[in-house]
C-alpha cells in the first residue's frame, strides 16, 4: 500500500535552532534508509521545504505500523499526517467498477475505512454490509 505522509514541525522546534538535537537527528536521517529495508517501507521520495518546516514522502509498505515506527523513528517533535493513496489509474480502475456495479442493479456508497487500506470499499445498501471488490 502507498502512503502519503507529511511531516512539519513549528519553527520552536527546528533542530537547525537546536544545538542540541541536531546531531541526533543527522545519526536518525542517516540511519532512515536502513531502518526502512529492515521494516519492508520502500521510500519512493522524501522532500522536504526548509522555509517551511515540512517534509513530504512516499511510502510504500503492507502495513500502517511499519510507516508508523519508520517515522516515528525520527527524534523530533512533529505533526504527522499519515494518508492510504493510490495511483491514479486505480481511481480510474475504481471508477469503472464503480459504472458497472450500478449496470447490474446495485446500490452502493463508497466506504471510508481509515488506515485499513488503500483498497476498494463499497457499502452495499441492500444489506448495509461493507465489501471488498478488488
Amino acid at each position: 500500500m502507498l502512503f502519503h505522509v507529511t511531516l512539519s514541525h513549528t519553527v520552536d522546534n527546528c533542530p537547525i535552532y537546536q544545538k542540541e538535537m541536531f546531531p541526533k537527528l543527522i545519526v536518525a536521517a542517516e540511519g532512515l534508509e536502513g531502518l526502512a529495508k529492515e521494516l519492508n517501507v520502500k521510500i519512493h521520495f522524501l522532500t522536504l521545504s526548509a522555509p517551511e518546516h515540512i517534509y513530504f514522502a512516499l511510502l510504500e509498505a503492507d502495513t500502517l505500523s511499519a510507516i508508523s515506527r519508520l517515522v516515528m523513528s525520527l527524534p523530533l517533535r512533529q505533526q504527522v499526517k499519515i494518508v492510504p493513496v493510490a495511483h491514479w489509474l486505480d481511481g480510474i480502475a475504481m471508477a469503472k467498477d464503480a459504472m458497472e456495479a450500478t449496470k447490474s442493479g446495485l446500490r452502493f456508497s463508497f466506504c471510508l475505512i481509515s488506515f485499513v487500506g488503500a483498497g476498494r470499499f463499497f457499502i452495499l445498501e441492500e444489506s448495509g454490509e461493507c465489501t471488498r471488490l478488488s
